[in-house]
C-alpha cells in the first residue's frame, strides 16, 4: 500500500526536527525506509523542507589548520571548514635580525622648515623563524554539499586507463587443455554493514581484501595444471549501487547503504579488476565477460568500457562487453553459460542454450549455466547444481556480507567463492572453494 501524503509530513517533519535516530527509534521506521519517504515526498513535490545540516564546532591545539584537521580525522569528503580562527597562541615569524646604531638629528634650513639626518649604521642578519607550536585553533565545519567534479573524475579515469600495463607474458603452459573458470559473483562493492547489526561487518575494504585472496588461492589450487585459458566473468552485482542521486540505489531504486562515494567506488572497481586481470594473465590469456546484475546494471557496462580501452593492445586479454545479458564461452566441448540468475526462469535455460548458440551446442557434450544472485550455492536437486535435460545449472555462492535488510530478514550464507577448472575433452575435472 503507497504511504500517505498524511504520514510522509509527519515522519520527515519529526526527522527535520529531531534527526534520523531519533527518528527511527521514536517513530519506528527503519533508516532505508526513512531514505524511501525522502525519496517519494520529493517525487510528488510535497511542501517538506530538506533535513537541516547540522554543523560542529571543534576546539584544540595544533601546529596548523591542516594539521588539527588530521589529528580529529576529519574526512573533508564528507564536511568543509566555514570558519577557523586562533583563539591563543601565536603566528610562527620570519625575520631578520639587525645590528644598529643610528642617530636622528634635527635642524632647518633658511626658511625654517625642519630637515632629519640620521647618522650611524645599520646591518641585516640571515633570516631566523620563531617557531610556535602552541596555536589554539577554533574550527566550525558544515557538511560538504556535493558538487560532482565532472573534470577532475574523467581525468582520473583517463589516467588510470593510460596507466602502462604490464608487459605480455611469456606463459608457461603454452598448448595446454586445461582452463581455469574464476567466479567471484556479488561482491557488492560499497556495501557497509555493521557487526551488531548484520552478524559481520563489510565494507569497502574488507570486500577488495576478500577479492583478492580468492583469486590468490585459485591460482594455488590450479599450479599444477597446464591452463592455457582463463575465464573470468565481471559484473554480476559486482558493485553494490547503480545510481547515487539523490542516494544510493540499485537499478531498480532499492535503496542501499555505502560506505564510498560513487566516484571512488567506481574507481576502486575499476583498479581492483585491472590489478586481477594482470594477475591472471601472468597464467594464460584472459576473457572477461560482463554479466549485468540487477544492483549494477549500469555500472558493469560503464567497467566494461574501461576494460576494453585498457587492455585494447594487449593480446593476451580478451573483452566482451556486449549489452547482451547473456553471455556464452566455449572451450573445446565445454560450454558455459553465463547470466545473474534473478530475471530467466531456471526452468527456461536448458533449452535457451541451443535455441541462441546452436553451433557452440552442436560442438559441445559437458553444458553448464553459472548464476549468481542468491549469494549461496543452491541444492534443489543435485549438490549447488540443478541437472536439467543434460545441463547443470549452477547458483553459485558470494564473498559478500551481508547487509541489514538481509539480516532482518534471516538470510544467512556461510560465504565462499567457486572457481573451475575445464579440460577440453573430457569436461569439468575439478571445482575449487575459497571459504571465508
Amino acid at each position: 500500500m503507497a504511504v500517505s501524503n498524511e504520514r510522509l509530513i509527519e515522519i520527515l517533519s519529526f526527522e527535520n526536527a529531531n534527526g534520523a535516530e531519533k527518528t527511527t527509534i521514536v517513530k519506528n521506521v527503519s533508516t532505508p525506509t526513512l531514505t524511501r519517504y525522502r525519496a517519494t515526498a520529493r517525487a510528488r513535490n510535497l511542501d517538506i523542507p530538506e533535513k537541516s545540516e547540522e554543523s560542529k564546532e571543534l576546539t584544540g591545539k595544533a601546529t596548523s589548520l591542516e594539521a588539527f584537521l588530521e589529528q580529529n580525522n576529519i574526512d573533508l569528503d564528507v564536511w568543509e571548514v566555514a570558519h577557523w580562527e586562533i583563539v591563543e597562541g601565536e603566528w610562527d615569524v620570519s625575520s631578520k635580525e639587525r645590528e644598529q646604531d643610528l642617530t636622528w638629528t634635527v635642524d632647518s634650513d633658511a626658511k625654517g622648515n625642519k630637515r632629519q639626518f640620521m647618522e650611524g649604521h645599520a646591518k641585516r642578519g640571515d633570516w631566523k623563524t620563531k617557531k610556535n607550536q602552541k596555536h589554539s585553533f577554533k574550527v566550525k565545519l558544515v557538511p560538504r554539499k556535493y558538487v560532482f567534479d565532472r573534470e577532475n573524475f574523467v581525468k582520473e579515469m583517463q589516467d588510470l586507463m593510460r596507466a602502462n600495463t604490464s608487459p605480455a607474458p611469456k606463459l608457461p603452459h603454452e598448448g595446454g587443455d586445461y582452463c581455469l573458470e574464476v567466479c567471484l559473483f556479488d561482491v557488492h562493492l560499497g556495501r557497509l554493514a555493521w557487526a551488531p547489526e548484520t552478524g559481520a561487518d563489510y565494507d569497502s575494504k574488507i570486500a577488495r581484501k576478500r577479492f583478492f585472496l580468492a583469486i590468490e588461492q585459485f591460482i594455488a589450487q590450479a599450479a599444477t595444471y597446464p591452463i592455457s585459458k582463463i575465464l573470468f566473468p565481471y559484473g554480476n552485482d559486482f558493485f553494490n549501487s547503480d545510481s547515487d542521486f539523490e542516494f544510493s540505489k540499485t537499478t531498480a531504486g532499492t535503496p542501499q547503504q555505502n560506505d564510498l562515494r560513487w566516484q571512488k567506488a567506481f574507481k576502486m572497481g575499476c583498479e581492483m579488476f585491472i590489478q586481477a586481470t594482470n594477475r591472471l594473465k601472468e597464467i594464460a590469456p584472459v576473457e572477461l565477460k560482463g554479466i549485468p546484475g540487477n544492483h549494477d546494471l549500469q555500472k558493469t557496462f560503464y567497467l566494461g568500457e574501461v576494460l576494453e580501452v585498457k587492455f585494447e593492445n594487449d593480446p593476451n586479454v580478451t573483452v566482451d562487453n556486449s549489452p547482451s545479458t547473456t553471455k556464452y564461452f566455449q572451450y573445446g566441448k565445454c560450454l558455459v553459460g553465463l547470466n545473474h540468475g534473478k530475471d530467466i526462469p531456471v526452468k527456461r535455460l536448458p533449452m535457451l542454450m541451443p535455441q541462441e548458440v546452436p553451433l557452440m551446442w552442436a560442438k559441445t557434450t559437458y553444458r553448464e549455466w553459472h548464476l549468481g544472485h542468491l549469494h549461496h550455492s543452491k541444492t534443489e536437486t543435485a549438490p549447488a547444481s540443478e541437472d536439467t535435460q543434460g545441463v547443470i545449472i549452477r547458483h553459485l555462492s558470494s564473498i559478500t556480507g551481508r547487509d541489514s535488510y538481509e539480516a532482518r530478514k534471516g538470510y544467512f550464507g556461510l560465504g565462499s567463492a567457486q572457481a573451475f577448472l575445464w579440460h577440453k575433452k573430457e569436461g569439468l575435472k575439478s571445482q575449487f572453494i575459497h571459504n571465508l
